[in-house]
């Protein structure tokens, strides 16, 4: 956290770097702005672009047997497709007939995968519109055809096999190009692939919290130069003393404090410049790659 221009993106690719080289811990990056993508090329990353054009694409039916962390993977994979048709569908919520509907043909396309271990071919959105179509409800055929477009149209990226490197421990989503359309699906669908690997339930993971809540209950907090607004507020969530205040007002970048546990460090970030490294994670105008 920092005002613009405190190090905030400094800071994030430093800790990226440092985890990448004396860890073995994954890491996952959402990027809006597209910021980490040459550092990310640099560590041996896989950089992931997605948009409707892209030639990068992910499975949105992409499972593993540990997706769900030990609960039936198809029972909750079966919730991510009802969350995902209700965006594909205009963001309406589904009837009881259509959930079912939903719920059938997600346990019938991936009856032959579960039935091999989990391996062998996944199935895709294009095969779960074609078991849709098999269906002789009419809600059946109201959502395929609502679906037609992100399955069997132009915005059918996330309806094909996947065709980047979903295992590699430093993975960048860019998301920049997502556009209108596609950015709630998108969202939905990269929250889905990061799933897989790690193991959390999955309404922990689509659910919305507020920020008030993740910083209070965060063990490791970055706080750079903090606005004057925001430095009370943080004083008063994460009981800063005055004097520790110090160390986050009208200071130069690099320059703050870091919650962990309960214990709060002041630290100073001076990365020498003339360095590689330093012209991968820096963002001012003239300074990078």
């Amino acid at each position: 956290m920092g005002v613009s221009g405190g190090g905030k993106s400094f800071a994030a690719k430093g800790e990226i770097i440092n985890q990448v080289l004396s860890s073995n811990a994954d890491i996952i990056i959402i990027d809006p702005e597209r910021e980490y993508s040459q550092l990310v090329r640099a560590m041996g990353g896989e950089v992931i672009h997605i948009s409707a054009t892209s030639e990068n694409h992910i499975n949105a039916m992409d499972m593993t047997k540990e997706y769900g962390d030990g609960a039936n993977p198809v029972i909750l994979k079966s919730e991510f497709i009802m969350s995902l048709c209700e965006q594909l569908i205009g963001g309406t919520n589904l009837g009881a007939k259509q959930k079912s509907i939903i719920d059938r043909c997600t346990a019938s396309v991936y009856r032959t995968y579960q039935q091999n271990d989990y391996k062998g071919e996944v199935p895709t959105l294009q095969d779960f519109r074609e078991e849709l179509l098999k269906k002789n409800e009419p809600e059946a055929k109201e959502i395929a055809l609502a679906i037609e477009l992100f399955t069997n149209g132009s915005l059918n990226t996330f309806a094909k096999h996947t065709n980047v490197d979903t295992d590699n421990r430093l993975i960048f989503y860019d998301i920049l190009d997502l556009g209108k359309q596609l950015m709630p699906i998108g969202m939905l669908v990269v929250l889905d692939s990061i799933l897989n690997r790690i193991t959390q339930n999955v309404d922990d993971l689509l659910q919305s919290h507020t920020a008030r809540t993740m910083l209070a209950n965060s063990e490791f907090i970055v706080m750079l130069n903090q606005a004057s607004t925001d430095r009370l507020k943080l004083a008063e969530l994460l009981n800063i003393s005055d004097l520790q205040m110090s160390y986050i007002t009208n200071v130069e970048a690099g320059h703050g404090l870091i919650k962990v546990g309960s214990s709060l460090v002041p630290f100073a970030n001076k990365f020498p410049k003339n360095t590689k490294l330093y012209k991968l994670m820096t963002t001012k105008p003239g300074e990078s790659v």
